[in-house]
């Protein structure tokens, strides 16, 4: 069963989740939707067109194939996968690729673009952040990490002409 979904209607549910993940951007069901689907376009590209037109998955047979490539460009994909993960499977991922420690609610600074346009030097505000921790201390910020995946794969739909 395909629901009918091409990749580009696939994407566009991406892009719809973002915007209400983006309208909620501390919400964790509404960060795990949006990672759920992206986590999901590199399945839903190569089911398309792995048989039918390889070059556009550069010749890529495998969805796991695929998925290496692009984290390889695009790391924060790789961050996507285990939020998706973990909201499916729980606490305990079993791979050896989980990079994600944790994720939670944290007061951080955020830049304002405003204050290097209006006073030349930029201004930081500090508000609450869904915020992911990785294996290894790093610290991102979820909207950021999700709004970096969903601008590649709009790019990569073009590039690809997927």
């Amino acid at each position: 069963m395909s629901f009918g979904l091409t990749p580009g209607r696939y994407l566009k549910m991406v892009e719809d989740t973002w915007e209400e993940f983006k309208a909620n951007p501390l919400s964790v069901r509404h960060l795990l939707t949006v990672c759920t689907f992206a986590n999901h376009l590199p399945e839903i590209i190569i089911a398309e067109y792995a048989q039918s037109n390889p070059g556009k998955v550069q010749n890529y047979l495998g969805y796991d194939a695929y998925r290496a490539s692009v984290v390889n460009v695009c790391p924060e994909i790789g961050i996507v996968r285990d939020l998706c993960d973990y909201g499916k499977h729980g606490p305990h991922l079993d791979r050896k690729s989980v990079e994600v420690r944790e994720t939670d609610v944290k007061e951080k600074a955020v830049g304002n673009a405003a204050g290097l346009v209006y006073l030349g030097f930029p201004i930081a505000q500090r508000m609450d952040k869904l915020v992911v921790t990785l294996n290894d201390g790093r610290e991102l910020i979820a909207d950021f990490v999700v709004a970096t995946v969903v601008e590649f794969w709009k790019q990569k739909f073009v590039a690809d002409g997927l």
